[in-house]
């Protein structure tokens, strides 16, 4: 086999060099040229002559309304006045022919029943939501049977379109802003709190808050729950105040796992529908509108399209007037709406970070929900070591906003001492706990700094000197009511004392 296999290689090496002394001949390089100008397009039109195939699938008069009101593929799913509406409503939104066909191949895939419209369980399982009250609210199904077929929660195509326009274009500050705003007065929160989450009034926002952008929560996100409670709401208003935690937007902005969710599903559906490159142009156009509506029904969202292309154009013809005066051609220029936009973080995210509610451009930014919980682990870290040392009369409260960023910061870059670490790490078991203390530890970034005090010593030496008895402290468990043993040097904890 070995003589096999160099024989084939010194032929390939063979035909390759041949390969290498033809293409850097001049007769070749001329046939290559006359072939590409010449030959290809003409074997091209002669296969689709002879296979059928249009040879305009590409361009833009192929996706023209009146290819699509006879073509099979559409036709076989909606009505004529149906994809006329289509092709008008993507028209308004500037969508090219090929942007809209990808728009209908989706709808395509979501329309698993061949109902002509689709539910949004279809729309959350198809890019993997967890649905919520926030899902059903944001993208609020018509249920006055508005559509061609007049059916009941589900969307037809052109509604589906107007429905993504309204939740994938808007701004991160308006979208927190509806979100806490609609938390407050939905209905079907309001059936749901509990009795005793309704004092006091903060309390009351955060279970609101919860149960709106998560509905059912797991243990994890009740854990958070109750530790938000009895830092700030069971305790006097002092420590809240102190840690200037007396509104929701700002407990929001430091725990910003609490809004999360409606960031990841604005992000997802951008990326799974036409790509967030195109959203993100579409949000620079809609807030050139200067319009503060948020939902927007087809023919409202077709004819603020088209009323701001017909004030663009007067604009357009009025500076085009102007064209003598290079001075005033440059101002005008530069003062126009029309803002090019290549990627997803353009314009808003700058104007969005000054405003009252700048933080959601940030925890927009978040790449994922494990750095969202990572930012809130930090901050109750720091929240909760800090009201413990408040408790024992150890800082006032003027020094609490200093030593809580430096305590944030320094849980960030890693720069936390061992003793800062073990001082943390109990003060959250005494407070929560072992099991809480695990779970909170485990989302922040002090589970990489755990201290290391035998560094350069073999292997074996450093676990021999871990688990010295000495290092081994008994503590009280005041959720199970039970004393287990806490390692301070290595942050681990078990109910027996381990043998050593």
């Amino acid at each position: 086999m070995d003589r096999l296999d160099a024989r084939r290689d010194q032929v390939l090496a063979a035909v390759g060099r041949a390969v290498r002394v033809a293409q850097g001949h001049w007769v070749y390089q001329w046939m290559a040229l006359v072939w590409t100008m010449y030959g290809q397009p003409w074997w091209t039109w002669l296969f689709a002559t002879i296979t059928g195939t249009a040879t305009e699938g590409g361009t833009e008069s192929a996706w023209a309304k009146d290819k699509l009101t006879t073509n099979d593929v559409y036709r076989d799913r909606l009505l004529a006045k149906e994809i006329a509406m289509f092709v008008d409503l993507g028209d308004a939104l500037g969508m090219s022919g090929t942007q809209r066909h990808a728009l209908f191949v989706k709808f395509l895939h979501l329309d698993w029943m061949r109902r002509s419209a689709i539910s949004i369980q279809d729309l959350c399982l198809y890019c993997t939501l967890r649905r919520s009250r926030f899902a059903d609210c944001i993208l609020p199904v018509p249920n006055d049977g508005g559509g061609f077929r007049q059916f009941r929660h589900r969307f037809e195509l052109v509604q589906l379109t107007t429905a993504l326009f309204n939740v994938c274009t808007l701004p991160p500050s308006k979208l927190v802003e509806w979100t806490l705003a609609q938390a407050k007065t939905d209905p079907v929160v309001q059936a749901l709190v509990p009795d005793c989450d309704k004092s006091p009034s903060l309390r009351l926002e955060i279970a609101q808050v919860l149960l709106f952008v998560y509905g059912t929560l797991t243990p994890n996100e009740a854990h958070v729950k109750s530790a938000l409670e009895t830092l700030y709401l069971s305790f006097n208003d002092s420590v809240a105040a102190s840690h200037g935690m007396m509104t929701l937007e700002a407990i929001v902005e430091r725990f910003p796992v609490l809004i999360f969710p409606v960031f990841w599903l604005q992000r997802t559906l951008r990326r799974r529908v036409l790509g967030t490159k195109f959203w993100a142009a579409l949000q620079v156009r809609r807030t050139s509108w200067g319009s503060g509506q948020i939902f927007y029904t087809p023919r409202e969202l077709m004819d603020e399209a088209k009323a701001y292309r017909t004030a663009t154009d007067e604009r357009d013809y009025v500076h085009a007037k102007h064209d003598d005066d290079d001075e005033t051609r440059h101002v005008m220029t530069v003062r126009t709406k029309v803002l090019p936009v290549d990627d997803d973080s353009g314009v808003m995210d700058e104007e969005d970070a000054t405003g009252p509610l700048g933080f959601a451009a940030t925890i927009q930014r978040y790449s994922n929900e494990a750095t969202a919980w990572q930012v809130t682990a930090d901050n109750l870290l720091a929240a909760i070591h800090i009201k413990q040392v408040q408790m024992d009369g150890n800082m006032g409260a003027e020094a609490v906003g200093v030593e809580y960023t430096r305590i944030t910061k320094a849980l960030r870059n890693g720069t936390l001492t061992p003793k800062e670490a073990e001082s943390i790490r109990k003060s959250i078991v005494k407070q929560y706990g072992y099991n809480f203390a695990s779970f909170i530890v485990g989302h922040s970034h002090l589970r990489h700094n755990q201290h290391d005090a035998a560094a350069g010593q073999t292997k074996h030496k450093v676990k021999k000197q871990a688990d010295a008895p000495e290092n081994w402290q008994k503590l009280f468990d005041p959720s199970t009511k039970r004393a287990f043993f806490y390692n301070a040097l290595t942050g681990e904890s078990d109910w027996q004392l381990p043998p050593h």
